[in-house]
């Protein structure tokens, strides 16, 4: 279907998918909280084992399938080239492997590794921001926890298929301004959600 032109329009349909899309998350959110309690103390009703296997085991595997110390990457090309092309795809991949060191995206992958054996999955969130005089991009990383993640259709598994993906994250109020500030009516969405996260700490 095709979207309208009218903004409130749009507004009033992405609220729509966006509830749908979450409309099961209070129940995954207790099924994390089990998991995690279960790994973390040994036992399902939280209370201390003398000896947590669980903990142990997850952490020796996430070690044995990714570490950061040995990171490699690839690059492979479909069709044949000369030389001079598969040495810029050698180049491209030292400086990728560079890159994550430098930016922590390695060990931060490595804590998604954990956390995937943990509850089942999480996701690398990865994005360029221009930065400095010359506004060149930096590339920044984020986890993204399966309770911050939400799907239109849950039974299917592939997410390239899912008609809408929504991430749930939390924003300080200099963050939402900085990404609402172009829009018209910037300011009075700003107080709207200002009010609202006021009314949230008070709850």
């Amino acid at each position: 279907a095709e979207l309208p032109d009218d903004d409130d329009k749009i507004l009033k349909i992405a609220q729509e998918l966006v509830e749908m899309c979450r409309s099961n998350v209070g129940q995954r959110t207790e099924y994390y909280r089990s998991l995690n309690m279960i790994v973390e103390s040994g036992r399902i009703d939280g209370t201390k084992s003398l000896v947590n296997l669980m903990y142990t085991l997850i952490d020796r595997l996430a070690a044995h399938l990714y570490s950061p110390t040995d990171i490699r990457f690839g690059l492979d090309f479909e069709n044949d080239y000369d030389k001079t092309v598969k040495e810029r795809g050698r180049v491209a991949t030292r400086l990728l492997g560079r890159s994550w060191e430098r930016t922590n995206t390695d060990v931060q992958f490595a804590q998604g590794v954990f956390e995937s054996l943990k509850y089942g999955a999480a996701f690398l969130k990865q994005w360029p921001v221009a930065s400095g005089e010359n506004r060149l991009p930096e590339y920044r990383s984020s986890l993204v926890m399966p309770w911050q993640f939400a799907v239109y259709s849950p039974d299917m598994d592939d997410l390239s298929e899912q008609p809408c993906l929504v991430e749930t994250s939390l924003m300080t109020l200099p963050e939402v301004w900085r990404r609402i500030y172009h829009m018209p009516g910037a300011r009075s969405l700003f107080e709207q959600i200002k009010a609202t996260a006021a009314g949230n700490q008070n709850a």
